[in-house]
């Protein structure tokens, strides 16, 4: 096994998302963006518990580390595996090399006795008790433990207390490093792909010419892709949580997009570059619907359809581009019903189920195209819900319903099935709703809420899990009080709104996050709930957003100004 910079030790049980997130900053800060990583970090993400074997493998990793990084928490502090591993780290390295992050529980340092206090409750494992010659480096993280916001900024500032000294150097110099970086990449969005695409066109036609160039040439396209590549990590980065605006974005992915016309005399290379492009321009299309904006979206993401309908046209049986073209198609339909063209986004929704459907007999991977199809039948309920034929729509919801509860059988502790599944008895509830079938909608609500909270449980700092989470919380909480059981409708929806106040805290540029909260706002309003107060805070966030959703924000605004007109003094 490779030597390692650190180690982090810690509780699998409550701690995988939060050492995910320092693996993630301490490897990264830093880094050049042609670097993988600036440092080896390593992070065993089994249960040892119900894998001793694995344990030699522990202890050549532990002594092929530099540092050890323990998530000191209560949790720690019990688990045997974490007192072995630091028992170990101390037989063998020393405190000198052993880092702290405190993540649960209280740490203090006594000076009188040379030691940090100890008693039942402090959260260190027994191995390291009156080891300390004096008081180790630790930091405080126990404000991320439960929070989604685990790659904010302040996190980042916090793990670079570790990140500095494992990298040797002080940690304003590393967060100076890291600011300077950052700019750069913006520089080198432009001037990486613009060099290297253009030693593509010139190293592609001096392969023309003698035989030995050709092996340049191929060299200098791969180059190109790397560039694209890059291209393509920026605008999945410039999501509201990552760093990048999304007209710096477009810009980049326009010019690339320029760029590679002149690479028209390489069409050897050409499709791996074209599909990259389709990506990056789907993805785009991506973060202007979370941004708010369908028009800048379906104009992406008809671009990337465009390119992946010109690829299967030259090569029908390739598998990877079919799907490609089929997520193309859906994320066309998702701009269209955000534009209000619910009949167009029924048609490219089936078009791209027919997509799927060709892949399907002969795909290795089957349970992602049974999850890509599971998706589109969804979809194209979805909107036959929306143009009024419900019978319609149960019968591709129930379709969708069958293929992932098939998934979940075969791999009941995975998220993404359990969060999928969730989401087809939302839809069943939805129907039933409508259909004025209180229970069977309440029914398919918990049960939405019973898998999502499995997920929860599984990956507890997803945001994305989180806001599923509060979906099926605001859901029922609605059903109940229609079933005239107000106290349990409260408190669901109170959960609901808990839920979506830490996401928009954290993700503040993200449109959907606020309105989020305006929704739970709104309902607890209409609940009786604290009514004037809720409605004064749900308006005031809609000002907030000035104009940003792609919704009539003037309308949503007024309706809340006469509920609070109609409210008594």
């Amino acid at each position: 096994m490779g030597r390692y910079d650190a180690f982090i030790s810690y509780s699998h049980a409550r701690d995988r998302g939060i050492a995910t997130a320092l693996q993630d900053v301490v490897q990264r800060l830093g880094k050049p963006w042609y670097q993988r990583r600036a440092l080896r970090v390593f992070r065993d993400d089994t249960s040892l518990a119900a894998t001793p074997a694995l344990w030699p493998s522990i202890v050549e990793a532990l002594e092929g580390s530099r540092f050890l990084i323990l998530l000191a928490s209560p949790e720690a502090a019990a688990s045997h595996w974490v007192d072995r591993e630091v028992a170990h780290w101390l037989a063998h390295k020393g405190a000198d090399t052993l880092l702290l992050a405190l993540t649960a529980g209280e740490l203090s340092w006594d000076e009188a006795a040379g030691d940090f206090a100890w008693s039942a409750q402090t959260p260190l494992p027994p191995a390291l008790k009156g080891r300390f010659a004096h008081e180790p480096k630790w930091v405080d993280v126990r404000d991320w433990r439960l929070r989604a916001a685990l790659r904010a900024q302040d996190f980042v500032a916090r793990a670079a207390d570790l990140a500095a000294v494992v990298r040797g150097m002080p940690r304003e110099d590393l967060l100076s490093e890291e600011l300077r970086l950052q700019r750069r990449a913006l520089r080198l969005a432009w001037s990486a792909a613009a060099a290297m695409l253009g030693l593509a066109v010139a190293a592609a036609a001096a392969g023309w010419m003698a035989a030995n160039e050709r092996d340049r040439a191929l060299r200098a396209l791969e180059g190109g892709r790397i560039a694209q590549s890059f291209g393509f990590d920026m605008v999945v980065g410039g999501r509201p949580a990552g760093g990048f605006a999304p007209e710096t974005i477009g810009a980049v992915v326009e010019r690339s997009r320029a760029m590679q016309q002149r690479l028209a005399s390489t069409p050897e290379m050409l499709p791996d570059l074209r599909r990259l492009e389709a990506m990056a321009l789907r993805e785009l299309a991506t973060t202007q619907l979370v941004r708010g904006d369908a028009a800048a979206a379906l104009a992406a993401a008809s671009a990337s359809r465009e390119i992946m309908t010109a690829l299967v046209a030259l090569d029908g049986a390739n598998r990877d581009w079919r799907r490609e073209l089929s997520i193309a198609h859906n994320r066309v339909g998702e701009a269209l019903l955000r534009s209000g063209d619910p009949a167009r986004a029924l048609a490219v929704f089936r078009a791209g189920l027919d997509e799927r459907e060709r892949v399907r007999p002969a795909d290795d991977d089957a349970a992602q195209t049974g999850r890509d199809i599971a998706v589109s039948h969804e979809r194209i309920g979805d909107v036959l819900l929306e143009l009024g034929d419900p019978d319609a729509a149960r019968t591709h919801y129930q379709t969708s319903l069958a293929l992932r509860r098939t998934l979940v059988e075969s791999d009941p502790a995975r998220p993404q099935w359990l969060a999928d599944l969730a989401v087809s008895h939302d839809r069943m509830g939805r129907l039933a709703e409508l259909s004025g079938r209180v229970d069977e909608a309440e029914h398919a609500y918990a049960a939405a809420r019973e898998l999502r909270r499995r997920a929860v449980q599984r990956e507890p700092h997803s945001p994305a899990w989180q806001r599923d989470l509060a979906v099926s919380e605001h859901n029922l909480g609605r059903i109940l009080l229609q079933a005239g059981r107000t106290d349990a409708a409260l408190a669901a929806l109170r959960a609901s709104l808990a839920l979506r106040e830490a996401l928009a805290q954290a993700y503040p540029d993200d449109v959907r996050l606020q309105t989020d909260v305006v929704g739970s706002l709104v309902e607890l309003a209409r609940a009786g709930d604290r009514p004037r107060a809720h409605y004064e805070r749900a308006l005031a966030i809609l000002r907030r957003l000035d104009g940003r959703l792609d919704v009539n924000q003037t309308e949503w605004e007024g309706a809340i100004e006469q509920l609070l007109a109609e409210l008594p003094p």
